[in-house]
């Protein structure tokens, strides 16, 4: 992930808080010091981050050309070689100001001037990393936002249910890649699997259900959405590596997977990724306990990190039900093998809320959540048939301050740190849909409790 050191004055805060949203939301890792230095540390921690980070960018208004501090990190960003000769220093204006007096060769580095026109600002800046911005909205509540898109669902009141709510075809239809990403197929997972043997994480193939397309329809007259009708082929791992995984990934004539093969968000029949299919569901137990997990050190994706408490794709052997596949089939057996063996949840208590894809990598998910018969002592006592995927669940209180509570803390701990990737994106999204669902009437209490940001 690419990491941006973000220089600043302090009285410039709030324009900093929302550029770095807008670089996490397109995957761009940043450092800047009101979230990053330890008290006490911030000499060498400043220089360190310097050495490390792959670009430097300065906030230019008044207040930064009266910094000491933003003028000692130009002074040393201008003589780290790596940065100045590479042309990885990037002047950002948000303010008129003297900004040359900050350093003698800084107008040598393209400008991009916000106080004209920001944004066409920001669509520029983002094409220094070949990203083009997304247009379509993420998901936001209060001062979160999760770089999720919601293709259906996800109001608080559409639900799909066991056994009408969601219909499929057999997956028959096996994806083909395109020639040019079959000829770096191989390169690419293998590049993918040397780093997974490093850690000694789990990679193998295995066959997975892909979501081909979708459609739906409204009943007159009411909120609640016709089954939902899901078009699914045949994928499999390594193809997924090779290129959701691999979006940003240069092919032989240049272009990215995802400039030439992506297709847009809201586009599923034109992209030509594998796009599994995935279940990712909280759990909610009788004593009012909602639950996520943290990843395993040895599963391929996310280690370490937050994810739904169920989250997995569809497998085409294992999932079918009368000859087709059945999501809800996915959601019963990654329930049983991540939390709850050797109890099966009853399929009745899976409900799924909506569709969705995650923003940079594409990957399209159903998403709800298992209402469970037991307490949370109970949840806690059983032995997942898959340890090594999680290593724990992780509950919280099922109300408003105690949900939103844990995200605004894991929100502000991980943004500005090494950005807010899928998989912990994926986890706040299931947690506020959850909130949406079972607290609907105060949704404009969730809504005041997660604006932090001027706080």
């Amino acid at each position: 992930m690419t990491r941006i050191f973000i220089s600043h004055s302090g009285k410039d805060g709030e324009f900093v808080d929302d550029l770095v949203e807008l670089l996490r939301v397109h995957y761009l890792d940043t450092w800047y010091a009101k979230r990053d230095i330890l008290a006490g540390r911030w000499e060498p921690e400043i220089y360190g981050a310097l050495k490390t980070c792959d670009w430097f960018l300065v906030v230019l208004s008044p207040a930064a050309v009266d910094s000491e501090w933003v003028a000692k990190e130009v002074e040393l960003a201008m003589a780290e070689k790596r940065l100045y000769d590479n042309g990885r220093i990037i002047p950002v204006l948000v303010r008129p100001c003297e900004w040359r007096r900050l350093h003698p060769r800084l107008f040598e580095f393209q400008l991009f001037d916000f106080t004209i026109d920001a944004e066409e600002a920001k669509s520029r800046l983002l094409a220094t990393w070949q990203i083009e911005r997304y247009t379509l909205p993420q998901v936001r509540v209060g001062d979160v936002f999760v770089p999720v898109y919601r293709i259906v669902g996800g109001n608080g009141k559409v639900r799909y249910e066991y056994p009408d709510g969601i219909v499929c075809n057999a997956p028959l239809a096996i994806f083909r890649l395109p020639p040019d990403i079959a000829q770096v197929k191989d390169t690419l997972v293998e590049k993918q699997l040397e780093e997974a043997r490093r850690r000694g994480a789990v990679f193998e193939n295995r066959p997975m259900v892909r979501l081909n397309q979708c459609s739906w329809g409204l009943r007159e007259g009411d909120d609640q959405s016709w089954p939902l009708q899901l078009d699914v082929g045949l994928t499999d791992y390594f193809t997924m590596r090779a290129t959701n995984v691999s979006i940003s990934e240069k092919l032989p004539d240049g272009s990215s997977i995802e400039q030439k093969y992506a297709a847009p968000l809201d586009d599923l029949g034109n992209s030509q990724l594998a796009n599994p299919l995935a279940t990712n569901l909280s759990l909610v137990t009788s004593d009012r306990k909602i639950y996520i997990t943290q990843r395993g050190l040895r599963v391929g994706w996310n280690p370490g990190g937050f994810a739904p408490a169920v989250s997995g794709t569809g497998n085409p052997t294992l999932d079918m039900e009368n000859g087709t596949y059945n999501p809800f089939r996915t959601a019963q057996r990654e329930t049983t093998e991540e939390a709850t063996s050797p109890l099966v949840p009853d399929l009745a208590q899976i409900t799924f809320f909506g569709l969705a894809r995650t923003f940079k990598y594409r990957f399209p998910f159903l998403f709800g959540e298992v209402r469970l018969d037991i307490t949370s002592k109970q949840l806690e006592s059983q032995v997942p048939l898959d340890s090594w995927e999680t290593r724990g669940l992780v509950a919280i209180p099922f109300t408003i301050e105690g949900v939103t509570d844990w995200i605004s803390k894991r929100y502000r701990d991980v943004v500005g740190r090494r950005g807010l990737g899928p998989a912990v994106g994926t986890t706040l999204f299931s947690l506020l849909q959850s909130l949406l669902y079972e607290f609907p009437d105060d949704w404009q209490k969730v809504i005041a409790a997660l604006q932090f940001k001027r706080r």
